[in-house]
């Protein structure tokens, strides 16, 4: 699982084996050690969610992203390349959230 962050945009691209795990289980999941004498570690989990819209949350270093099941079984079992959501953040703020299939 890549993910890639920019100003209002968050974009994870899922290669094969990734896609085909995502769509048995509902559920992908990764972390990235961090330096320093805490040992901290910052969890991102991307899962399937029976809701009708993409959301995001934070807490405990833990970034979850929420697919609908629908949309991501669809994405998971055809020659669709991805999934995009804007999610209003408040404030005039969009979040743009990118989910791509990593096929070479």
């Amino acid at each position: 699982m890549k993910i890639c962050f920019s100003p209002n945009n968050i974009r994870i691209r899922l290669q094969a084996e990734e896609i085909t795990r995502f769509a048995e289980e509902g559920c992908l999941s990764d972390c990235q050690a961090l330096p320093g004498t805490s040992r901290s570690q910052l969890h991102f989990s991307l899962i399937q969610t029976a809701q009708t819209e993409f959301s995001v949350n934070l807490l405990s270093n833990h970034l979850r992203i929420y697919v609908p099941d629908q949309l991501s079984e669809t994405w998971c079992r055809t020659g669709q390349n991805a999934l995009k959501a804007q999610l209003d953040c408040g404030a005039g703020k969009i979040l743009q959230i990118s989910l791509e299939k990593d096929i070479k």
